[in-house]
């Protein structure tokens, strides 16, 4: 497991979930010509070409009609929608001239790419009129952590997938400056640090250890017995520190940053619970990361830390192992069987 593909993987999702640990520009106008987007900030984005940006809260418009009847309401989209169909699912209707139809309603039904059913007041016209469109935030669209190229001060422009509806809509923000980096080991981030103001942390990932997984069929100290017949096959336990450092100046005891780690004990499982990150062995990808434990692991009276362990487990196969050289067949081999005990003579490898 790389240390740097898990920082990767935080700084494209931890955003989403916490804002801790970067900073946000509000975007006013997100525009695109064909692939290339265009976003134009409300005040200073402080990035320079090449950075990273992690785009969210943009969503697409599509073209609607509507009718309705009882309480029902069915929409036709001019373009595929993507909606889906569970427990909770909402949609979320704009630019409607009658007020029933827009804000947030719940979904009834999804037949298809192109239509979708949702609930209305039963006073609701029998159709709406002005130019409805259905309001959505789709990830891997205008949203998503993409390279920029710096227009001036206030706008950057990035590459889309594919080309989409524009403008795009909603409280749409750059988020940039994320504090999250790797480190070889834990005594070097005291050494890294930079004073935050209050509320804004540092996320560090930690190189972690790997350890063989103890076999419990083993009546022994030992950690695994090879069997010939079976190959070989070891479990192996890569572990997953990382270390959350958080201003606390003027706080009794750093309770209040430690209060917060219950916020980023749910963003942190968000953002990593289930990720499968390659091992580098035969196996490849194998089973996902899951949680150890956490726990406070410093309070200097002006900042406070706190330690997540993570740990994803690997498998070494026959294909990890020392190869064990050519095989080589017998020859000229003499089998004497006229007495006891029968014996074999010859060139033996």
């Amino acid at each position: 497991m790389n240390t740097s593909d898990v920082v990767k993987q935080l700084q494209a999702v931890l955003p989403k979930y916490s804002d801790i640990f970067s900073s946000a520009v509000d975007i006013s106008s997100l525009t695109a010509s064909g692939t290339l987007a265009t976003a134009v900030c409300k005040s200073a984005h402080s990035l320079k070409s090449g950075d990273f940006a992690l785009i969210k809260g943009a969503r697409m418009l599509t073209g609607i009609t509507i009718t309705a009847a009882g309480g029902v309401a069915t929409a036709h989209c001019g373009s595929a929608h993507d909606l889906t169909m569970e427990d909770g699912a909402v949609c979320q209707i704009v630019n409607a001239d009658q007020a029933q139809f827009n804000g947030s309603h719940a979904l009834l039904s999804v037949p298809d790419a192109y239509s979708f059913t949702y609930q209305v007041d039963v006073d609701a016209p029998a159709a709406a009129t002005g130019s409805p469109a259905l309001s959505e935030a789709r990830a891997g669209t205008y949203n998503g952590r993409y390279a920029v190229t710096v227009v001036d001060a206030k706008v950057f422009t990035y590459q889309l997938a594919a080309a989409y509806p524009s403008p795009a809509s909603g409280d749409i923000k750059a988020v940039t400056g994320i504090r999250i980096t790797g480190v070889a080991t834990e005594e070097q981030i005291e050494k890294i640090y930079t004073a935050q103001d209050k509320n804004c942390a540092w996320l560090f990932v930690v190189n972690g250890d790997a350890q063989a997984s103890q076999d419990r069929q083993l009546k022994n100290d030992g950690v695994y017995v090879a069997n010939p017949a079976q190959g070989y096959f070891q479990n192996c336990l890569f572990s997953l520190p990382l270390v959350v450092v958080m201003p606390a100046t003027g706080e009794i005891g750093g309770r209040a940053a430690s209060d917060v780690m219950t916020d980023v004990r749910r963003a942190l499982f968000k953002s990593l619970l289930g990720v499968k990150f390659d091992s580098g062995l035969s196996d490849g990808i194998n089973c996902g990361v899951c949680y150890v434990n956490d726990m406070t692991a410093g309070y200097t009276g002006a900042v406070y830390f706190h330690r997540f362990n993570f740990q994803q487990l690997f498998q070494i196969g026959l294909d990890d192992v020392c190869d064990a050289g050519d095989s080589v067949a017998f020859r000229g081999i003499t089998l004497n069987d006229s007495g006891l005990p029968r014996t074999i003579s010859g060139n033996l490898p």
